[in-house]
């Protein structure tokens, strides 16, 4: 069974600078925020050239068929798999966790459920402080109507739907990102990039 690496974090967590540095990694390609129930956020999801979002927009679906779904969403993840593998380039899945266990209450990720009868997962957790996450949704208007307390058991919740995981905080990253970004490499057989900080500048298409 072939390896799929993903990254999970809650939004407003430093998710994102964390994907960019391992993004800018030796042969490694990177999609972000990705989930199988992507055609129902119409929010997060352009219907424009998209044909199942632009049907469930304008008609939805009375009855999903969710094992359908599931397999498409399957074959579209291992055809970006197939090609990375024949270029020599590691693909790695950014999970949109947000969705998992914020928008929802079922703290677990649907992304590796629809992917491990596929793949062999291996998942990297990032965190950061509870309270400057906190700060962040306030600004954003995420989470209406939570509170740092729910916040914080969630937070949990996502820990703990790892138990295996190594978990990386944000703080230790921004103090010595070189050593935190070795360490993610020698854990997952990634090719350590020294120039990352050159490389991380041209990397834009990261949601």
């Amino acid at each position: 069974m072939e390896t799929l690496v993903t990254l999970h974090h809650l939004a407003g967590s430093g998710g994102t600078i964390f994907t960019r540095a391992i993004a800018s990694m030796h042969n490694v390609a990177v999609l972000s925020e990705i989930h199988p129930d992507r055609h129902l956020e119409a929010e997060f999801t352009r219907s424009v050239f998209n044909p199942l979002v632009q049907f469930v927009n304008a008609y939805g679906l009375t009855e999903p068929d969710t094992q359908r779904l599931d397999r498409h969403f399957r074959e579209e993840i291992k055809i970006c798999y197939n090609i990375c593998k024949e270029r020599g380039v590691q693909l790695i899945v950014r999970d949109h966790s947000y969705h998992d266990f914020i928008d929802t209450d079922w703290f677990y990720s649907r992304l590796v459920h629809v992917l491990r009868n596929e793949f062999e997962i291996k998942s990297l957790i990032t965190i950061r402080d509870p309270v400057d996450v906190w700060i962040s949704y306030r600004k954003q208007g995420w989470f209406p109507g939570g509170t740092p307390d729910e916040l914080c058991r969630r937070s949990l919740k996502l820990v703990e739907a790892f138990p295996n995981a190594p978990v990386y905080r944000y703080e230790d990253f921004v103090e010595d990102p070189t050593s935190v970004l070795v360490e993610i490499c020698d854990t997952f057989g990634l090719s350590f990039n020294p120039d990352y900080l050159e490389k991380m500048q041209t990397i834009t298409h990261l949601t």
